[in-house]
């Protein structure tokens, strides 16, 4: 059924394709403001039908998140959280509020989190007043609204996302079972429920990034999916060193013009030591800067293998169980990386990906 609405909706937006297999699409016209009034209205609609079902939670970071907070009592088998709208002035402290609130009622059970942020706004003709499409990662074409320009001209409630991707269409919530929407017996009580209805608003942010606050807020983060906030890159040494098993990175880097260059290259230079703190990790998409990446795994796996004997009940740091290495950089520095890993990780490892860059400009 989500499916079914997701095609509908690309048909309201007035989207039409002339090459689908260059994925350049065209649009008619700019998208219709009634169209995204009734996406936002029926996914609220899906958040409210049975929210005890849901395990992965899509919500807008400016349109959407009051309204997750009144449902958090409800989402006890949110397991993942995906984040859209991360643009300039959203509600941060929202955000926070959600996940303390979730974990007061359920425990740390919120262990997965993905961040989008917009990436441009949608440029308008003068003269025909259309939009132009932008490639999307899948290789379709992307039109991507500013929500906050979009609905400025007067209230139509609480928006979720604003961005639209043709085709395909992304789910905004994965639910299971059936159910009417009520609370089920194993529910907070309604004192609870409303005591964090009203929870105060957080007021505090990162002196770094606000999106780091969020990310600082999940205790035990486990899984974070990166590939949608290009700034992750700048705050490596911030992520949480003991808990992460997965690290999706965009492979999008600050060029050498971008006043965020050199805090990048930085941050991608020490990305071996970095590495070497995370022995949980277990998925690693990242771009590189150097051919020492897994330098470090190597050795330790060439004196795993000459003191195997020794080694067998001690308690010295064991490598992490990498089952997954995407790498992606300039071509020499990614054959040392990748003959590495495949040495290092040779009993774990299931998927190596590399991806080489003639330069670094």
């Amino acid at each position: 059924m989500i499916q079914c609405f997701h095609l509908l909706f690309a048909d309201l937006v007035q989207c039409r394709w002339e090459d689908e297999a260059r994925g350049l699409g065209v649009p008619l016209g700019p998208p219709n403001k009634e169209a995204y009034k009734v996406l936002y209205q029926i996914q609220k609609e899906f958040m409210a039908h049975h929210p005890g079902g849901i395990r992965t939670l899509s919500v807008s970071a400016v349109h959407t998140i009051d309204h997750a907070i009144t449902l958090a009592p409800q989402l006890g088998k949110v397991t993942r959280l995906e984040l859209t709208d991360l643009e300039l002035g959203f509600k941060v402290g929202q955000v926070v509020d959600f996940i303390k609130s979730h974990r007061m009622v359920f425990g740390p059970v919120l262990k997965e989190i993905s961040l989008k942020k917009k990436k441009s706004e949608v440029v308008a003709s003068t003269n025909s007043g259309t939009s132009s499409p932008s490639l999307s990662p899948g290789g379709g074409a992307q039109v991507s609204i500013s929500a906050a320009s979009l609905f400025s001209s007067g209230s139509l409630g609480s928006p979720i996302s604003s961005t639209a991707t043709f085709p395909p269409h992304s789910v905004f919530l994965t639910a299971t079972g059936g159910g009417t929407g009520g609370i089920s017996s194993a529910s907070p009580p309604a004192a609870l429920i409303q005591s964090l209805i009203n929870f105060p608003r957080s007021a505090t942010t990162s002196p770094l990034n606000p999106v780091l606050t969020i990310v600082d807020a999940i205790k035990g983060l486990e899984r974070l999916d990166a590939t949608g906030w290009d700034d992750c890159v700048l705050y490596l040494d911030r992520l949480p060193s003991s808990s992460l098993r997965r690290l999706w990175l965009s492979p999008n880097v600050p060029s050498s013009t971008s006043s965020n260059y050199v805090q990048a290259e930085r941050q991608l230079d020490s990305l071996a030591d970095q590495l070497r703190q995370w022995r949980q990790l277990e998925e690693i998409k990242t771009p590189i800067r150097k051919g020492n990446v897994f330098a470090w795994a190597a050795a330790e796996k060439r004196s795993a293998l000459i003191c195997a004997p020794i080694l067998a009940g001690s308690r010295t740091k064991r490598l992490p169980k990498m089952r997954q290495i995407h790498l992606e950089g300039p071509t020499l520095d990614v054959v040392d990386s990748v003959r590495d890993a495949a040495f290092a990780f040779q009993e774990t490892l299931e998927d190596l990906e590399a991806r080489s860059r003639v330069s670094r400009a």
